[in-house]
């Protein structure tokens, strides 16, 4: 299934959409993505709910919200991120390979297209290869028509389509532009980089908002058994004044997830403009 041919409602993905995301540059869903992506939204959500109040019912809804969000949201942007951060990496290494193998001069575009093809992996080796063979015998229109799709496609990332622009021209002029293929290289081992460092430090943040879970988790654990359980149990758990105070707390902790997460998956970045 090819990504670019998904449709999209109201920017929401069904499973088959988001398998053929993971699928592009990698293997389909199985039960650790569901675990990962719903089951430990569900369990936290389920889990903190009934530590604060030790009703089943409750507990159970706001797992189910907890499941939602995680197939909904979460899920979704994870697997999307992932597709983009390695759709560019091989975009990174086609462009590093076409540019060592235009160093010499006695290679032409569509030859450099094929021994790079053979280095490239998942779905951006199915567009060169469709590049590749429309090149062949193909008069100055279908060449436009063929780099125009394949720039249509990648069109976020600028920097790779003007390394497309480069070639196209190399073949009408029928000679290499070395320089600039090795400048714009350059310039995308730059997009690359700082999205890759950009990553780390959201990566960083998950981490830090797993150990807050964590923390919050022991210091529940805590106050209960520091007071009783049954103290707890019957003093907080099951008191009208528990319950305001445990509603407080639970929507203080949900509010900031949903904050967190959202600036979590906004990756400007990774709209791949040329910045200084």
């Amino acid at each position: 299934m090819k990504v670019q041919a998904m449709t999209k409602r109201k920017g929401l993905m069904d499973v088959s959409e988001l398998n053929a995301y993971q699928v592009a540059y990698g293997k389909p869903l199985d039960y650790r993505d569901y675990f990962n992506y719903v089951g430990l939204p569900c369990l936290f959500m389920g889990g903190f709910s009934f530590a604060l109040c030790y009703y089943w019912w409750i507990a159970l809804i706001c797992g189910v919200i907890g499941g939602v969000y995680g197939f909904k949201v979460i899920m979704p942007k994870s697997i999307k991120r992932s597709y983009e951060l390695k759709s560019l990496q091989e975009r990174n290494k086609f462009i590093n390979n076409m540019t060592q193998i235009l160093t010499d001069d006695s290679k032409t575009v569509t030859r450099a297209l094929s021994i790079a093809k053979q280095r490239t992996k998942g779905e951006l080796r199915e567009d060169i290869q469709i590049l590749e063979s429309r090149l062949q015998g193909a008069d100055k229109f279908q060449i436009a028509e063929a780099f125009r799709e394949i720039n249509n496609k990648y069109y976020s990332d600028v920097v790779f389509t003007q390394y497309f622009e480069q070639l196209e021209t190399a073949i009408y002029e029928g000679r290499n532009n070395s320089d600039t293929m090795k400048q714009i290289k350059s310039y995308h081992n730059d997009v690359k980089r700082k999205t890759e460092g950009f990553m780390k430090i959201k990566d960083g943040y998950l981490q830090d908002m797993k150990q807050m879970m964590f923390i919050v988790a022991v210091f529940i654990g805590a106050i209960t058994f520091a007071f009783g359980f049954s103290t707890f149990y019957e003093g907080f758990a099951r008191s009208p004044i528990g319950w305001v105070f445990g509603s407080i707390y639970f929507l203080i902790m949900v509010s900031f997830m949903k904050s967190f997460f959202k600036h979590y998956f906004d990756d400007e970045i990774m709209s791949l403009g040329v910045s200084n």
